[in-house]
């Protein structure tokens, strides 16, 4: 594992972004993966993404001591492994049920349905402990209810150690998705919000910023995380500085 900590900037040496990733892809195709630490106040986010998924890694932003003790200290051995390779996920809906849908997010992590079982065809890497959330609006038909399939989603990985494929599905009911919202787990309330907010920052018609700070706060309350609480409080800086 190679460990870059950058702002993402490219200003010295090679400044070319595809050349930088030839580099990685290389060293990638001999199993030494990449794990991105971006810093600085002036982040290039998107350098350092291209850089992680052709790297065979992920990339995570520290912008505090408490930040980079967590990634360095106490996440390292899970940041550092990995126990998925390639990982693309894959979900169906039952036109029956669903009338229509919208994933939030992941527009430059599309996978074409052709590619979902092509091994050659890049995903991401998942390591211990880790978790991916894919946010998916969905308006269910009418009359849909109880145990009618609302979707299958197929997961589909290489087993790091010798890089054979795997592959795993599950349906989702309709009575899966009918729950309150008052009863989800926190950590997809967590991912909601944040979601959310991304979504209205950049000009896309959501959820309600001060709905979005009541459930953040709900989630801090209930994980006692304070990156969570650090969430709400972005949240109400960005309702202030739109008065």
């Amino acid at each position: 594992r190679v460990i870059i900590l950058s702002d993402g900037l490219a200003n010295t040496g090679t400044t070319s972004a595809d050349e930088i990733l030839a580099q990685v892809r290389e060293n990638a195709g001999k199993q030494i993966a990449l794990l991105g630490v971006g810093v600085g106040s002036s982040y290039g986010d998107s350098l350092m993404e291209r850089l992680a998924d052709g790297g065979d890694g992920f990339v995570v932003y520290v912008s505090d001591q408490r930040q980079a003790r967590d990634v360095f200290v106490h996440r390292l051995p899970a940041n550092l492994a990995v126990r998925a390779l390639d990982a693309k996920v894959q979900v169906v809906f039952d036109p029956k049920t669903v009338t229509s849908y919208r994933l939030i997010g992941y527009e430059n992590r599309a996978v074409a349905d052709n590619q979902f079982r092509d091994d050659t065809t890049d995903g991401g890497e998942v390591g211990p402990g880790h978790s991916v959330t894919a946010l998916y609006e969905v308006r269910l038909a009418a009359g849909a209810g109880g145990n009618a399939q609302a979707a299958k989603v197929d997961v589909r990985w290489l087993n790091p150690d010798d890089r054979r494929p795997v592959e795993t599905s599950r349906t989702v009911r309709v009575s899966d998705l009918d729950g309150a919202f008052a009863l989800a787990a926190p950590r997809l309330t967590v991912a909601y919000s944040a979601a959310y907010l991304a979504e209205s920052l950049r000009g896309t018609a959501g959820v309600p910023m001060v709905e979005l700070v009541q459930i953040a706060r709900s989630a801090a309350e209930q994980t006692g995380d304070p990156a969570v609480g650090e969430l709400a409080t972005l949240i109400e800086k960005t309702i202030a500085l739109r008065r």
